[in-house]
């Protein structure tokens, strides 16, 4: 399942032991998954009260996914 849409499925809010990882795609995407993941909670939870969660939606990505990248990626 992709995981903006585990996050908003309210899947991480509920399942707060769930763990998951990226390693087979890089991670170069990642840090522009979790802008836009933020960007549409923000705009879309003046409609979609299962939105209105205490935390960003890139917070619950950090707290409960790691990625790996590539060896020749930057890691800030």
């Amino acid at each position: 399942m992709p995981l903006p849409k585990t996050f908003h499925g309210n899947g991480l809010e509920k399942t707060t032991d769930f763990l998951g990882g990226g390693i087979e795609q890089g991670a170069l995407w990642v840090p522009a998954m979790l802008r836009r993941m933020d960007l549409a909670q923000q705009t879309f939870q003046k409609t979609e009260p299962a939105l209105r969660l205490p935390m960003a939606a890139s917070d619950y990505i950090r707290r409960q996914v790691r990625f790996t990248p590539f060896p020749t990626e930057p890691v800030p």
